[in-house]
């Protein structure tokens, strides 16, 4: 049976993340007019490599917004991610929890209150796909929400160059069978603040931005980031209260037996 359009709707609203706030600060820095000394493509791999290490998992509280050709769309959440395939988003009301998505990369669970439904199911990539407003697997989303590229095998880098006009400094690699990954990061910090990802014959697959950064205890983490998708989709997350590499249990990114809730076995989508 194939979930009504309600749940689909309500999933569209779970992938956006924005509230700024509290105890952190955010960070902007002026755009670096004059060419930095480039590093290689080696040395900005490594930081990505070095901020996948810093940063595992994340919690944090947080409102988001949706437009897109149906509209647009905000809601408020708790987000728990931790890559490549661990990831709750509790979508909340006035009267406290009204959806929950939630994966541990070998089930899918989601929970409307509405419905008085909880729907398990496989977290293949198009079943991923139905449920969030960009197309995309699993194991990319959570490295996206986090601000940063998906890693990617099969690499072959295409060189590293330095955008006067942007401040940023990019880097292009070649994907095996899979087209191009392009990287920005800022000139003067070397942090990450876009990278999109195009196909072979350069059709765009998602674009993401980050537009600012949080100072969490003693390290950054992005807190304003933009998710475009090829269907002209735009998600914008903004975190607050941000807790990084925070212990979480297993049992968080599954949904138990829910009293009242009736269970049924999601399906793939009908293409």
């Amino acid at each position: 049976m194939r979930v009504r359009a309600g749940l689909a709707v309500a999933s569209l609203l779970l992938m956006l993340a924005a509230l700024g706030a509290c105890s952190t600060r955010a960070v902007h820095l002026p755009r670096l007019k004059t060419p930095p000394v480039l590093p290689t493509a080696a040395e900005l791999e490594a930081r990505i490599a070095d901020e996948r290490a810093r940063l595992q998992s994340l919690r944090t509280l947080a409102d988001s917004e949706i437009r897109g050709p149906d509209g647009r769309f905000r809601a408020s959440e708790v987000v728990l991610v931790a890559p490549p395939d661990r990831l709750r988003i509790e979508v909340l009301s006035t009267f406290g929890v009204a959806w929950v998505l939630a994966t541990d990369g070998e089930v899918l669970d989601v929970y409307s209150r509405q419905e008085e439904t909880v729907y398990r199911g496989s977290p293949s990539r198009s079943l991923i796909e139905y449920y969030l407003p960009v197309p995309l697997a699993l194991a990319d989303l959570t490295e996206l929400l986090l601000g940063r590229p998906p890693p990617r095998s099969g690499t072959e880098p295409d060189g590293v160059a330095w955008e006067p006009d942007t401040g940023l400094v990019r880097l292009s690699v070649r994907l095996r069978d899979r087209g191009r990954q392009t990287t920005w990061f800022d000139g003067r910090t070397g942090l990450v603040s876009r990278c999109e990802e195009r196909d072979a014959n350069d059709a765009l697959l998602f674009d993401m931005r980050v537009g600012g950064y949080r100072k969490v205890g003693n390290g950054l983490v992005a807190s304003d980031i933009t998710i475009l998708s090829p269907e002209g989709v735009q998600v914008r997350l903004a975190y607050a209260n941000s807790e990084l590499n925070p212990d979480l249990s297993a049992s968080l990114f599954r949904i138990p037996f829910v009293i009242g809730a009736r269970e049924t076995q999601l399906e793939p989508p009908v293409q």
